[in-house]
């Protein structure tokens, strides 16, 4: 019993999800960037490429991935200037709608600030289409 309740709280431990909210300002009738995920190692060295997964749909556009390359800013620290290879994220809006959308993006990733684990992301898009 003991080490089934272990296992449990270990399942519940690496399946948590981490919640951000990101704002963008879009243009009416174009399709926008507004995101975008990409994998580094504690080495610098390229990690795998994200998966993404659109878990909760725009009302009033369309969200699209596309992979990129591109070398890592000043925010990873010794690592800047690492070429990595993600995964964009597209916003589009419905032609002539203005007004605010929201959508959902999750991916799964290792996470190495405390030892290697593994976390379930998920990140709310808050679009103000203008």
């Amino acid at each position: 019993m003991r080490s089934l309740l272990g296992f449990i709280f270990f399942i519940g431990f690496i399946a948590c999800a981490q919640a951000d909210t990101i704002r963008r300002d879009a243009p009416a009738n174009k399709t926008s960037y507004v995101g975008g995920h990409s994998v580094y190692n504690p080495d610098c060295t390229a990690g795998a490429i994200p998966i993404l997964k659109l878990t909760k749909k725009p009302k009033h556009g369309k969200v699209t991935f596309q992979k990129h390359k591109h070398k890592l800013g000043e925010r990873a620290g010794r690592c800047e200037g690492t070429q990595v290879t993600g995964n964009f994220i597209l916003y589009q809006p419905e032609r002539g709608f203005k007004g605010e959308d929201t959508f959902k993006v999750g991916f799964v990733m290792d996470h190495y600030d405390e030892g290697s684990e593994i976390r379930h992301v998920v990140n709310k898009y808050v679009i103000t289409v203008k």
